[in-house]
């Protein structure tokens, strides 16, 4: 994951830079606070947008969102889907990845003004609240479930008990290599607490073929809107 530093000629030292779509995950980045079970009451009381109930559930989204790259898109319908359930209870949260190719750009005008608007108001889950509060609407408690829909693949556990970690990947040669993962591991190391969505049975096979538990994919087949 190495690129020729432009001009390092003239400059000197070392001619090679990295990027930071492989290394750490973006858990650090976060704006919250890990909870006991004693201490999880008081999440009842955050109460998210104006006019809508409070939060039963918070869904941390780490995708890319103005893009026209395949995870973007599966991103971006998901966000939408998770978005028609707020008034049921369910708050959403998204966090930029790091752009997987140096030349990608953000690009307005992919989605009908409407959809664009409402990707642009999800609250980040880096932290927006007044004084310091933590997610805008949300509070200060981490998410019930952190969904990681892009590329190369996190699958670190998120760092609180309470929190379950889900990952959205394709195994797109019946088989995924270890290049796939955005830290230097390999499958069969991944952590068993954590679930892996994948579009078809195929791409679950390839997953289980590379070293992941099969106990640990979940099926869930695109839609066609």
């Amino acid at each position: 994951d190495l690129q020729v530093l432009p001009g390092w000629l003239e400059v000197g030292g070392n001619p090679f830079v990295g990027s930071d779509r492989y290394g750490d995950g973006l858990a650090e980045l976060y704006d919250c606070q890990c909870e006991t079970d004693e201490d999880s009451s008081s999440a009842e009381a955050e109460v998210g947008s104006e006019g809508h109930p409070p939060c039963r559930m918070h869904i941390a989204v780490e995708t890319w969102r103005f893009l026209s790259a395949s995870y973007a898109v599966v991103g971006v319908n998901t966000l939408m889907e998770l978005l028609a359930l707020r008034d049921e209870g369910i708050c959403v949260s998204v966090l930029n990845p790091p752009l997987y190719e140096g030349g990608w750009k953000h690009i307005d005008g992919l989605y009908s003004p409407e959809i664009e608007a409402a990707l642009k108001a999800i609250p980040s889950s880096r932290g927006d609240g007044a004084d310091g509060h933590g997610i805008r609407g949300i509070g200060r408690r981490c998410p019930d479930i952190v969904l990681r829909m892009y590329f190369p693949l996190d699958l670190d556990p998120f760092p609180c008990a309470h929190t379950k970690t889900v990952v959205f990947g394709t195994s797109e040669f019946a088989v995924s290599s270890d290049r796939a993962l955005k830290r230097a591991m390999e499958w069969a190391d991944v952590d068993p607490s954590i679930t892996l969505m994948t579009p078809s049975k195929w791409s679950a096979e390839g997953f289980v073929r590379s070293g992941f538990p099969d106990s640990g994919t979940w099926v869930v087949p695109h839609g066609i809107d």
